[in-house]
């Protein structure tokens, strides 16, 4: 009885044994195979205010990108080989800290390509570090003129450039609106000052008067000193070259001094926050923009209602030229199949056939420059709406 006892338990014991075996090398094989069958990681980054005076532009620019990622991973990746990484780096919409983000992101991060900054003057300061690493970057809401007109090779502006808005605002003013003079408020920045003088230039070529230019500093709250000169020269609109934040302080005051004119503006008035911050006082005026969520395409509305169903907001045109932009990206990998630098760059200047974007059909010329069009939109009860 002993002996058999003995037996049982040597038995049972190796039973045991096999069984832990067994479970053992049930589980290490499918471990083998994800990570054969995983994809080699694309790394994008991005540079963009998360916090600061404009993170509400910087919002859109996070959730879209986020967004477009998403989508592509969820469809097998870029050409079947690669998933896509994004990292964000909040640079407060400062460039200083954009220089600091763009060198996180190449030396310690090894991105391959770079979406940012959002202001223009950011853009300008991380264009040097890009250039210089041999990192394409991609800029989907800067549109000072400057930025393709250095000569780099790295940068693409994925953003309707100051030329072509203020172009557009000014015939529109001209021909729908019957503007014979105008007055400019623009804020002391790159953005600001280069829109500033390509209205000038403009309005000039199409017989309109500008009878004042005032400019105001970013963070200003009063705006007394500008309204009061822009009031005394009765100018039939007013053109504010700057964004949502002073924008709507500039709208709220201008009542008070009673210039009852259409404002009108670029892409820096196209977030929702100007309406929400301005409230009745944003009712009539006029800005232009390459995106708006009114647009009735198919591809426009698909993308408007996965960013309210995820984000709980509407997207604006930065938002979209973001999502466009990692879409870029994508294009640009597969036709040149391969996620070198060099090659993503080259692809991307060299696209044989335009991407139809949600901020239109996206193709560059030789000096980065996005080729597309704008649009007009005004604020009518409340709600924007495409006039042109």
């Amino acid at each position: 009885m002993r002996k058999k006892a003995e037996l049982l338990h040597v038995f049972a014991f190796l039973l045991i044994t096999v069984m832990i075996l067994g479970s053992i090398s049930g589980c290490s094989k499918p471990e083998q195979t994800m990570q054969t069958d995983k994809k080699e990681p694309l790394k994008i980054g991005l540079v963009t205010p998360v916090t600061g005076s404009a993170a509400a532009y910087g919002e859109t620019i996070v959730n879209s990108a986020k967004l477009a990622v998403e989508e592509i991973n969820a469809a097998g990746g870029v050409d079947g080989k690669y998933t896509l990484e994004l990292i964000i780096e909040d640079d407060e919409g400062t460039p200083a800290k954009s220089v600091n983000a763009a060198q996180k992101l190449i030396n310690q991060d090894k991105i391959k390509v770079l979406i940012g900054a959002q202001a223009s003057s950011c853009t300008l300061a991380v264009m040097e570090v890009t250039s210089a690493a041999g990192i394409p970057q991609i800029a989907p809401a800067s549109t000072a003129l400057s930025i393709v007109q250095l000569g780099n090779e790295w940068i693409f502006r994925n953003a309707a450039a100051d030329t072509l808005q203020t172009s557009q605002v000014l015939k529109f003013a001209k021909d729908s609106l019957n503007v014979k003079s105008v007055a400019v408020l623009n804020e002391a920045t790159d953005y600001g000052t280069g829109g500033a003088t390509l209205i000038e230039q403009y309005a000039g070529e199409m017989g309109i008067e500008v009878k004042a230019v005032e400019s105001y500093n970013t963070g200003d709250t009063d705006f007394s000193v500008q309204l009061t000169k822009i009031a005394a020269t009765k100018p039939d609109a007013v053109l504010v070259w700057g964004f949502y934040s002073e924008g709507a302080l500039i709208l709220k005051q201008a009542k008070q001094y009673g210039i009852d004119v259409p404002f009108m503006g670029g892409t820096g008035w196209a977030s929702p926050m100007l309406m929400e911050l301005a409230k009745e006082a944003a009712e009539g005026i006029y800005f232009s923009t390459p995106f708006s969520p009114s647009n009735p395409a198919e591809n426009v509305q698909s993308y408007v209602k996965k960013y309210e169903e995820k984000f709980n907001g509407s997207p604006d045109f930065n938002g979209a030229q973001t999502y466009d932009s990692v879409y870029i990206i994508k294009k640009a990998v597969e036709e040149a199949k391969s996620i070198d630098s060099k090659d993503i760059r080259d692809a991307i200047r060299n696209f044989d056939e335009g991407l139809k974007g949600v901020s239109g059909v996206i193709k560059f010329d030789k000096t980065g420059e996005v080729i597309k069009n704008v649009n007009i939109v005004t604020v009518k009860n409340g709600q924007h709406e495409v006039v042109q």
